[in-house]
């Protein structure tokens, strides 16, 4: 039961543990995996103000973009276009773009339209639609039919 691997998923049985005189130094293995985590997140994790910024600059070069529906692989391109981006990381960043998308999609669904930016439809005729006033009544307006429709046995 000592090591079930169970919680952040760390193996610790594959850590490097610092001992000092035969016990582990909790405070001193911490403090490298602390340093080691913020490296390792500083050369991965991309900087997602250039991305919103970059989607959002698709939606504004756009006339009504409220009310405009965007596949969700053209709005990654359009704002990819936008980037500069090292060479040999371009795939990396398109899918930055669409994961940063869709994040912001289900940050708005969870918080009903309250929050995030973006909103993803999905199916026949969906694509990503930038929020707005008009936007929120729509998902609010879908939503509650959904729930009609749903039949509960």
């Amino acid at each position: 039961m000592a090591n079930e691997n169970v919680g952040s998923g760390v193996k610790w049985n594959k850590v490097e543990l610092l001992v000092e005189n035969g016990v582990v130094n909790v405070d001193a293995t911490m403090a490298m995996l602390r340093a080691e985590l913020v490296a390792y997140l500083a050369s991965t994790v991309e900087d997602t103000a250039g991305i919103a910024e970059a989607v959002e600059s698709v939606f504004a070069r756009m006339p009504n973009a409220e009310s405009k529906l965007i596949d969700l692989n053209s709005l990654a391109l359009k704002a990819f276009g936008s980037m500069t981006v090292a060479s040999g990381k371009e795939t990396k960043m398109l899918e930055s773009i669409k994961n940063y998308i869709r994040s912001e999609s289900r940050l708005f669904e969870s918080t009903d339209g309250e929050a995030g930016k973006l909103w993803v439809v999905k199916g026949a005729g969906g694509g990503v639609r930038q929020s707005s006033p008009a936007t929120i009544e729509k998902y609010k307006t879908l939503k509650a039919k959904k729930f009609v429709d749903t039949i509960v046995l």
